[in-house]
């Protein structure tokens, strides 16, 4: 599964959970490290029809109905 968030959301989120290190820069920095390490792979998962992208934007619970979704699918 890849959870897909708008940068500007996890900026926002990481911003709020109060570590030291977390500034705008450190945060910008991490998001473009993990792209690079992350969407060659999602591409290659996506491309061989096994990827499942879930929107991570919004409520938790219906975050959590689609991630059961996806999961309850593969029974």
């Amino acid at each position: 599964m890849y959870f897909e968030v708008p940068d500007q959301v996890l900026v926002d989120r990481l911003m709020n959970r109060g570590r030291a290190d977390d500034t705008k820069d450190v945060i910008a920095h991490r998001l473009e490290v993990n792209k690079k390490a992350n969407l060659p792979l999602v591409d290659y998962y996506e491309n061989h029809g096994v990827l499942h992208t879930i929107d991570g934007n919004g409520e938790l619970d219906r975050i959590y109905a689609d991630v059961k979704s996806v999961l309850d699918a593969l029974d």
